[in-house]
């Protein structure tokens, strides 16, 4: 008997946190649309024109990129018979 309204009492708080997890997953983008304001970027204030920044080169990240590639590519070649201790 006891069990039985230990049990039910678990379940029900079961079911709130469901229901109020999924309140939150539904409504988290409700509230991150409220934000209309534009973000405003400070380096570009003051000036008599209209200004915006120049997107930069992606020549580190492809440099980054085809070292990691090599690296990668490199540990495939190991042989995994020898160890460190050789």
């Amino acid at each position: 008997m006891i069990w039985m309204m230990w049990n039910s009492r678990v379940t029900r708080h079961g079911r709130m946190a469901r229901w109020l997890v999924l309140a939150v997953v539904v409504l988290s983008p409700v509230l991150a649309f409220a934000d209309d304001e534009a973000p405003v970027d400070a380096r570009l204030q003051g000036y008599k024109q209209p200004m915006a920044p120049t997107p930069g080169s992606t020549s580190f990240q492809w440099l980054c990129f085809v070292g990691l590639g090599i690296v990668g590519m490199g540990v495939m070649f190991i042989n995994a018979k020898r160890s460190h201790l050789d």
